[in-house]
């Protein structure tokens, strides 16, 4: 495989993950709208507790919704990333005139199983998410909900309390707190640098993220299945200064050859971050 081939195959990989990735951040798209919906109906009637407690219900239809549509994407856009990934693994196989034949047998099942529960299913009882850490939608979508509900509470108490709040007649006070909610986007996520991430551009990230998870794991599968320890770093022109070190360098998927950094180094560095393009091809003799 010439350098031409394999930045073809990069690029495949990249335009795959922009394609599904593309597919949920509509879906949350859309929530992200019912959601500001239910604050412009809050901002009518912001005193009542019946109104809280109603958009309360309806916001948790919203984000069950989520849930299951994060668990629906997953099922689909995984499974066909992680398949794709090996497709384009056994055309370099057979470019290269080697016997082998990969099939999609338990490994790969029990891989594209973990990827979906790791992304949609129940997430860690404290989870502290940051850079280079699997994404999990469920405790985003849970987030967002938790932030909605609070700020509907904030502002039901501040429309309804007597006095002066900060020297604000309540007029005023509920008013700053209705035009701050009505302008500051949804929010899905606060990691630990302390960043607050707007719902739909968490959504878009994590899938780029899990589905570039998925294409390394059927890379290394299918190469170990192979019998192939190392691969060669495919970095796109523009990378960041995290992934362009590793770009032709060849590095060990276990650790068991000798003499090369490893998949875990590359990952150490702060390759493999969210959005990252990175790639790695097959080193047959090296």
């Amino acid at each position: 495989m010439d350098a031409r081939d394999r930045e073809a195959e990069r690029a495949a990989l990249e335009s795959e993950r922009e394609h599904v990735a593309g597919d949920l951040r509509a879906v949350y798209q859309q929530a992200a709208e019912e959601i500001t919906a239910l604050r412009d109906e809050f901002a009518t009637r912001p005193g009542k507790e019946t109104t809280v407690a109603a958009l309360d219900a309806r916001l948790l239809r919203v984000v069950h919704g989520m849930d299951a549509d994060a668990e629906e994407w997953a099922q689909d856009a995984l499974t066909e990333a992680y398949a794709g990934a090996l497709e384009l693994r056994q055309n370099d196989f057979d470019e290269q005139g080697l016997r082998v034949q990969i099939g999609f047998d338990d490994l790969h099942e029990a891989t594209v199983a973990h990827l979906i529960e790791q992304f949609a299913g129940p997430p860690p009882e404290a989870p502290d998410w940051g850079p280079g850490d699997p994404p999990n939608l469920q405790w985003v979508n849970a987030y967002c909900k938790t932030k909605e509900h609070y700020r509907y509470n904030e502002l039901a108490a501040a429309a309804t309390a007597a006095g002066k709040l900060k020297g604000e007649t309540v007029t005023e006070t509920t008013q700053r707190l209705l035009d701050q909610f009505k302008t500051e986007g949804v929010k899905g996520f606060k990691d630990r640098s302390g960043r607050e991430w707007d719902l739909v551009d968490y959504a878009y990230m994590a899938a780029r993220t899990t589905a570039m998870l998925a294409d390394n794991a059927a890379q290394e599968n299918a190469d170990l299945e192979a019998g192939f320890d190392l691969q060669r770093g495919l970095v796109a022109a523009g990378a960041c200064d995290k992934c362009t070190p590793w770009d032709g360098v060849v590095v060990s998927i276990t650790g068991a050859t000798k003499g090369y950094p490893t998949k875990a180094d590359w990952r150490a560095s702060g390759a493999g971050h969210p959005h990252c393009t990175c790639a790695f091809v097959t080193v047959v003799e090296e």
